[in-house]
């Protein structure tokens, strides 16, 4: 009988605090709030709670809760997963240091199994909640064959079979221990991953048991054998080690063939205790074979969805991995329905397996001679083939010039600055450049700011084509968690302090300065390494600009220094000089001359003893002399949402993923096809729509408003958005509403003070190709339009006033 853990029960507290994460404005620790069915109970609905993956393990972020996988009824947790863990020196709680001076054994390692994670919770009436992370029951939008929950399901029932239980048992004893038991689905036959799991191996492997309760509280590794035997699931292997010494020496063993016991495996979970007493559990992944495996299957969904990018793929191991990509195409090309599967997720480890055979060695053989390969020097400095292009993702003003400059000239590294270049075809010229630069040094820095996806794309794509070296590309991540106002108000102060040593705002008003610079933020696109061209980065190194340029430049030091050995150590002093030096270095203010023939000139043919025309260099055209400035008009007013292009997708998911009965096929074409808004608002009144009384009202209204505000509004000068902070008003969402050509929220102003005058208040959300955003209006007046009414949190958006001051009439460039 296995003996319950002390649990509080119901926790109205935790509820109410998960509550108030859902709706606060702060994207910092925002929960995801969504509804859930249930397989047996389909009048029950379970709450699903959900953060950011970059929230957990924040110093500076506290969550109410650090469970992955959280489900409530009521004011209770019926389904509590695994506080998020990470992976040996992934954090600073995760250093070999930190285990040895704050955590005691015995140290349970389990296998990590490669599957799909799955809870088992059961309610007071004996019903079974066999659920994934985000799936409890049925969905509109997923066939049950295709549903995690749903073939965890089956497999419960497979295993209760054999040992003659059944669900009512099962959901009644984990309902007296108030407890989650966590498992991983392995099911080849259902999904494939990395590592096979067919015939006998394929089930549920029981690997947890978790009280339902805010604080983390696991049971023994003993006791999850217990309930693994007594339904009739897998046993998940495991072995314990009783001090931090012998538990290194045993995972470095395994790591050097990637196995244990003669099978693959990803890795270990390691479960022990703090020194408090407390639960605690990191990790320890292998790298090889897995990586490489990983890779390759990577690189064929690549192949399958677009050939001509598959090379681009291609992260690590490229001599290796190419000659596997020809390998492959051949049988794909020949065989479009295991193509097909393939995206399924089927077929992957057969058709890997037939690489290995035609090689005659195992993957962990291929893998060390890639390796060894890659460093064939001592000092574990990197072999001269293997390039590596630093490649920053930010906005004006994160510092990415200084940090390159300080870095290059600590190590005497290539470095090529897009802003050096005034020319048509600057971004050809870049990677050019870069590419001659890698003639010369293993690490070019290449200086541009990559805030959009398609520009990063272009940039690793053009090199791979240019350059016949091995390069891998490392992303230097100044924006993890996205372009906010607060970033723009910080950059924007750090380059009004800069003053004038910046070639592409050199010279400009304050106002135009602030257009170019929100222009950046509200395009800039995050990091994503889960999709390409992301994920062809070998390395992301994840930066914080408000820490200071000195704190990014130690970091970035740290990981080249400790992943790839590029740098050794250096001083505070050495540091600081570098800094010094940066922060001195004055911006180019005239345009580079490349030499070199004029694209648009005719090439000279050589013929006979005739000469060859003398190359000159290109000359830039000279500016026009500036036209004087134009007055400027209040054109429109609206309010502008505090939120970007990414809190805006997570929350439209998030609607959709609690209402699985709505189609969401529209949804993910405007993702797919990049026409989501990249900033948001909602209209009160244009100028030229004065047509009647209350509209000339409503902007008169405005106009008192705005006057009455602290900033000044200049007469004259290019056009420009003006932001009015002590102007706001919450916006209530009230539905999101969608046809086949532009979705929309349909919302409300919540202060009376602000006046509104342009038909149904709304907040466009994307149109499709050649849809003008304004057609979102005519499309909630259409009776063909669909509206669904908003039942997810966050309901209330922040928003201040926004004034467009443009021209009265367009202005002739000739």
């Amino acid at each position: 009988m296995i003996e319950k853990l002390a649990t509080n029960g119901a926790d109205p507290s935790l509820i109410a605090e998960l509550e108030w994460a859902a709706t606060q404005d702060s994207k910092a620790g925002k929960a995801r709030k969504s509804e859930h069915q249930i397989w047996d109970r389909p009048d029950i609905r379970l709450t699903g709670w959900k953060f950011n993956e970059w929230d957990y393990g924040k110093e500076k972020i506290q969550l109410p809760i650090n469970a992955r996988g959280l489900f409530s009824l009521g004011d209770k947790v019926v389904v509590r997963g695994y506080d998020k863990f990470f992976n040996i020196d992934e954090v600073a709680t995760t250093s070999w240091k930190w285990i040895e001076n704050n955590t005691q054994g015995p140290y349970y390692l389990t296998l990590k199994e490669n599957g799909c994670i799955v809870f088992l919770s059961g309610l007071e009436d004996g019903t079974l909640i066999v659920t994934s992370k985000h799936s409890t029951g049925p969905r509109e939008d997923s066939p049950n064959e295709t549903n995690h929950s749903w073939v965890a399901r089956k497999w419960v029932d497979s295993h209760l079979s054999r040992v003659g239980k059944t669900r009512q048992e099962l959901a009644n004893e984990l309902y007296e221990l108030d407890a989650t038991a966590v498992g991983e689905l392995c099911d080849d036959s259902f999904e494939e991953h990395i590592l096979p799991y067919t015939n006998d191996k394929a089930g549920i492997y029981l690997h947890g048991l978790n009280a339902n309760t805010r604080k983390f509280i696991t049971y023994p590794f003993q006791v999850v054998d217990e309930l693994s035997e007594k339904y009739g699931f897998i046993k998940t292997k495991y072995l314990v080690k009783n001090d931090v010494t012998t538990l290194k020496e045993f995972l470095h063993e395994c790591s050097e063939t990637g196995s244990w016991e003669n099978d693959d495996i990803e890795g270990f979970v390691v479960r022990c205790k703090k020194n408090t007493g407390d639960d605690f559990f990191f990790k320890y992944k292998f790298e090889e074979p897995y990586l490489m495996y990983r890779d390759w299957r990577e690189v064929t969904k690549a192949y399958i969805k677009s050939p001509d990018t598959a090379v681009a793929s291609i992260k690590r191991n490229k001599p290796l991995t190419l000659e596997y990509l020809k390998f492959i195409k051949p049988i794909l090309d020949n065989d479009p329905v295991a193509a097909a599967n393939f995206l399924k997720n089927h077929g992957i480890i057969a058709l890997r397996e037939k690489f290995l055979q035609s090689k005659g060695q195992s993957g962990m053989e291929l893998a060390k001679l890639q390796e060894d390969a890659a460093a064939n020097s001592t000092n574990g400095i990197p072999a001269a083939d293997i390039k590596y292009a630093l490649i920053p993702a930010a906005t004006i003003g994160c510092g990415k010039t200084t940090l390159a400059l300080a870095l290059t000239h600590l190590t005497g590294w290539g470095l090529v600055q897009n802003d050096n270049y005034f020319m048509k075809g600057a971004k050809v010229r870049l990677v050019t450049d870069a590419c001659e630069g890698f003639k010369t040094h293993n690490v070019m820095f290449i200086d541009r700011n990559n805030h959009m996806v398609r520009e990063r794309r272009q940039i690793m794509e053009d090199l791979l084509a240019k350059s016949l070296d091995e390069i891998r590309f490392i992303c230097l991540n100044f924006l993890p968690n996205g372009a906010s106002e607060s970033i723009f108000r910080f950059t924007r102060d750090r380059v009004s302090n800069r003053g004038d040593n910046h070639q592409t705002i050199t010279g400009l008003s304050s106002q135009k300065v602030d257009g170019i610079m929100r222009g950046f933020v509200n395009r800039f696109q995050r990091v994503n390494p889960s999709q390409a061209p992301d994920n062809w980065f070998h390395e992301i190194i994840n930066l914080d600009v408000p820490s200071g340029t000195k704190e990014n430049l130690k970091r970035v030091l740290h990981v080249l220094k400790e992943k790839y050995a590029l740098v050794g150590d250096f001083s505070e002093q050495q540091i600081d000089e570098a800094l010094s030096f940066a922060l001195e270095y004055k911006a180019e203010k005239e345009p580079v001359k490349v030499k070199g023939k004029n694209p648009k000139q005719e090439k000279t043919k050589n013929t006979g003893d005739a000469k060859k025309k003398e190359e000159k260099p290109v000359e830039p055209v000279s500016p026009a002399e500036p036209a004087p400035p134009l007055p400027l008009q209040r054109m429109y007013y609206s309010l502008l949402l505090d939120a970007n292009k990414e809190f805006m997708i997570q929350l439209i998911d998030s609607f959709f993923a609690a209402n699985p009965q709505v189609n969401d096929s529209y949804w993910k074409h405007l993702k797919e096809s990049m026409r989501v808004q990249n900033s948001f608002h909602v209209t009160l009144v244009h100028r030229d729509a004065q047509d009647n009384a209350e509209k000339k009202d409503c902007f008169a209204k405005l106009d008192e408003i705005t006057d009455k505000s602290s900033i000044p509004i200049p007469a004259e000068g290019d056009p420009v958005h003006l932001r009015i902070p002590d102007v706001s008003s919450p916006i209530r969402i009230l539905s999101l509403c969608h046809d086949d050509a532009a979705m929309a929220l349909k919302v409300e102003v919540a202060s009376p003070e602000i006046p509104f005058a342009n038909g149904t208040a709304h907040i466009t959300i994307g149109t499709s190709l050649g849809i003008p955003a304004f057609r979102s209006l005519e499309m909630l007046a259409a009776p063909t339009s669909q509206s669904h009414p908003w039942n997810v949190q966050p309901a209330e958006l922040s928003s201040y006033l926004d004034l467009f001051l443009g021209h009265e009439k367009p202005t002739s460039t000739t």
